[in-house]
């Protein structure tokens, strides 16, 4: 998405804290969002639920806009630094084949 389309939608938000961890003011997300874009996935920290954590990571179509998302969620007792390498490396290589797949189709 461009810069400026992700620019109004965050103008419009009204971001509501769900927990401790959840991102509360639009220079925080701009951050997260710049880190997801580097990394090329996002990773929930218990933000949205006590306990729950996610990483996801998008899926584009032929334009490179964004379409969909492929994600994972567990509780916070099953996540370790091993898990959390293999589900990064996992959405976004699942994503990368859904991207392309979505590409051949005219």
């Amino acid at each position: 998405m461009t810069d400026d389309r992700l620019e109004e939608i965050i103008k419009g938000l009204e971001l509501t804290r769900h927990t401790a961890n959840t991102l509360t003011s639009a220079e925080a997300l701009r951050e997260e969002l710049k880190r997801i874009r580097e990394q090329g996935f996002a990773f929930d920290d218990e933000e949205n639920e006590p306990d729950i954590r996610c990483l996801g990571s998008p899926i584009f179509n032929r334009q490179w806009e964004p379409v969909g998302a492929i994600s994972v969620s567990m509780p916070v007792y099953r996540h370790d630094a091993r898990r959390h390498e293999l589900c990064a490396r996992l959405v976004r290589e699942t994503a990368t084949r859904i991207t392309a797949e979505l590409s051949r189709i005219p």
